[in-house]
């Protein structure tokens, strides 16, 4: 049975996240209507392996305008798409508000919430800004597959429980009128996305053998796209 793609959740989990005002606690969160208690109605656990990126919390800066921040213990729930934070040993998720930016620095990730393109369908959720370049940019999506139950293929096998596992990761382009789009897996539909340099950057593709399947090589690339003027 192949692997169902969890970006936004598409089995139901409807009891995971139990909706529960917790209040304004912080002036920072005056504008989030503010966050939910994440209590597991269900156990997800009997799901075997890992909803997360990363299951441990980590010192986050939460920041919704440019000049403040909240510090709190943070993870990201990749299966949900949401951050979710640590408070008085309660876990909550935080409502998603536009451009709101996560920085972790002790795992050197920052996620933000925003709207992309994705197999020529709109969406909006949790990003990883690989940079922060002025006109373009690299970002990341982070994948769980759900593999569901399978019984047994024959009498000498054993049924497959359900479970999460770690999908490949997906990489987004950022582009100079804001938009962000599914990162070209062909050279020439690249090109495509900058008509006016395609000579230069078919020079910069060969002379760096860039892959566009590396994301350590498509991070160097993405920073010359956006030394062109």
């Amino acid at each position: 049975m192949k692997p169902i793609l969890l970006f936004i959740l598409s089995i139901s989990f409807s009891g995971y996240s139990q909706v529960q005002s917790v209040g304004r606690e912080t002036s920072q969160f005056a504008s989030w209507d503010l966050t939910r208690e994440v209590k597991s109605t269900i156990k997800i656990k009997e799901v075997s392996g890992s909803a997360y990126a990363d299951e441990n919390f980590y010192d986050g800066q939460i920041r919704l305008t440019d000049t403040v921040a909240t510090i709190l213990p943070v993870r990201y729930n990749v299966v949900l798409d949401e951050l979710e934070f640590k408070k008085n040993d309660k876990v909550y998720a935080l409502v998603p508000q536009d451009y709101a930016v996560i920085k972790i620095p002790t795992i050197n990730k920052v996620y933000s919430y925003l709207n992309y393109n994705s197999e020529n369908v709109s969406k909006k959720g949790f990003l990883g800004m690989e940079t922060s370049n002025k006109n373009i940019n690299f970002y990341t999506k982070e994948v769980i597959v759900y593999v569901p139950y399978a019984d047994a293929s024959n009498a000498y096998s054993e049924p497959i429980p359900s479970h999460f596992k770690k999908g490949e990761k997906l990489y987004f382009i950022g582009l100079s009128d804001k938009s962000i789009v599914e990162m070209p897996k062909k050279n020439k539909d690249l090109l495509g996305l900058f008509p006016n340099y395609e000579k230069e950057i078919s020079a910069f593709l060969k002379s760096n053998k860039i892959s566009l399947n590396d994301e350590k090589e498509l991070l160097l690339l993405v920073n010359y796209l956006n030394t062109l003027k």
